[in-house]
């Protein structure tokens, strides 16, 4: 039974990794999410949905490629409506986003990054 339970809880743990939220207050995100809206020409500028998408890039591992893109491809699609003029979608905002991502996941949560991996730079480049 204290397997069960234990096994429960993990589970229950790792289903909620992506509902992790930084803590962090809204002064110390508004730099960090300059760089999404400069980047890629959206403004979603909203710190409580920063929080929560930054803390889900720090827990599922943005320095990874293909969970920086699908996040990033994600974020786009949601923000698209608050494009600036003459934003079009498109591989290359794509591409931006997931950079833009990778970069603000480095100011808040560095520390989580493996070693090396800031190095190496954001993907694609």
């Amino acid at each position: 039974m204290r397997r069960l339970a234990s096994f429960l809880v993990l589970v229950l743990v790792a289903g909620c990794s992506d509902a992790i939220t930084l803590d962090v207050t809204d002064e110390q995100l508004r730099p960090t999410i300059v760089t999404w809206v400069v980047q890629t020409g959206l403004i979603e500028d909203d710190p409580e949905v920063w929080r929560v998408r930054l803390g889900e890039a720090c827990a599922q591992g943005v320095w990874d490629e293909d969970v920086a893109v699908q996040l990033a491809d994600r974020y786009v699609t949601e923000d698209l409506s608050t494009a600036m003029e003459g934003v079009e979608d498109g591989p290359d905002l794509r591409h931006r986003a997931a950079q833009a991502l990778w970069i603000m996941a480095v100011q808040v949560c560095s520390e989580d990054f493996p070693e090396g991996e800031i190095e190496e730079g954001p993907p694609g480049t």
